[in-house]
Formats: C-alpha cells, structure tokens, sequence
C-alpha cells in the first residue's frame, strides 16, 4: 500500500496479525529514504512488518509513505504605515513581514529600489521580500512606501520683533528709530 502525505510522518499503524493454531510473533522495520526535490518529495517512508506462527507460516506487509511540501511559505502583509514625511522614513528589515513554512526551513531575503519622484524628496521605495523553503517552493511579497516632503521649510535666526527704519535721515543709510 502507498499513499502520500503534506509535510508529516502519519501516525504508525499496528496491523492484527491472527493465527487459528497458536501464537503469532511479529517484526517491525521502518526506512527513511530521501526524497526528490524537483518533484517536492521530501522523503519516503517505508514499513514493513513480518508476522509468523508457530509452524514457521509467515505474512507480510508493508507500506510507503510519501511525504510531499506542495505548499510555499507564508508571508503577511506589511502592517504599518505607507506614507512617510522625507526625515521619517523606516529602515527595512527582513523582518517587516512575518513570515513561516509549516513543513521546513525557509530561506529569505529583501531588497528595495528606489523610483525618483517630483523632486529629489518626494519618492517611492518598493520592498519586496522571498522565502523559499527546503524542498524549494518560494513565494513573494512587497510593499510601497511613499516618501513626501510636505513640510514648509523653516527660517531660523532672524529677529521677528517689529522695527521701523528711516532713510537718509542720517545720510544714505537706512537708521533704525
């Protein structure tokens, strides 16, 4: 018998093993052999067991199990904000999206490229993350975070204080009064 399965060993099966004459004794084996990536097998299991009764009249069975990774790792989507004042804009990090794999370990990475905008801060980034797992099924996810300078800048150092000036009262210069 064979069957296959995503990403677990099943549970053992204890097969019954009768005998109309007497006692029966019974063996057990299991082997793990690796699988085929290219076709996301991770390994096959095969069981095997042997009952035999007194009189040296025996009965097998077995059983292969396939263990398959058919589903690619889970990446969330990216929860904070997307909209950024030029002077706040988030660093990236592998780990702005969760991500997992239920079968084995995964392997990520990121990368952003940047799209110039109206001037030189106003702009885009785009994130985009990978995860490929053991057997190699990989998926994708990104995000777009929008860089605005809105802010009107700021003059600093200036007295403000309301001043009259008078000209050429006192020659060709400006005097304050």
């Amino acid at each position: 018998k064979a069957y296959s399965t995503e990403c677990e060993d099943p549970p053992l099966t204890h097969p019954e093993w009768t005998d109309d004459c007497g006692s029966v004794s019974t063996e057990f084996s299991t082997f793990v052999t690796a699988g085929n990536p290219s076709a996301q097998i991770m390994y096959f299991i095969t069981r095997y067991w042997v009952a035999e009764d007194e009189c040296g009249n025996s009965d097998s069975r077995d059983e292969t199990i396939i263990v398959k990774d058919t589903t690619p790792p889970s990446l969330s989507f990216y929860e904070g904000p997307f909209t950024f004042e030029c002077d706040e804009v988030p660093i990236g990090d592998i780990s702005d999206i969760p991500m997992e794999d239920t079968c084995s370990d995964i392997t990520c990475s990121w990368s952003e490229e940047i799209t110039p905008g109206s001037c030189p801060y106003n702009y885009t980034i785009t994130r985009s993350y990978e995860c490929v797992d053991e057997i190699g099924n990989s998926n994708t996810a990104s995000y777009v975070l929008h860089i605005d300078d809105t802010t009107d800048p700021v003059i600093h150092d200036i007295d403000t204080s309301s001043v009259t000036y008078e000209y050429g009262s006192y020659g060709n210069a400006w005097t304050d009064i």
